[in-house]
């Protein structure tokens, strides 16, 4: 799953919200990008 700051945010206010939820998780950076001719 990809989302920005704002969303993560918002998604772990709503998972610590849930009552007796167990979740393992990592959370990194990501940068996406193209490299030469992307238009084809």
């Amino acid at each position: 799953m990809i989302v920005s700051e704002d969303e993560s945010a918002r998604l772990f206010e709503r998972l610590n919200a849930e009552p007796n939820l167990e979740l393992f998780y990592a959370k990194t950076p990501v940068e996406f990008g193209a490299i030469g001719r992307v238009d084809q």
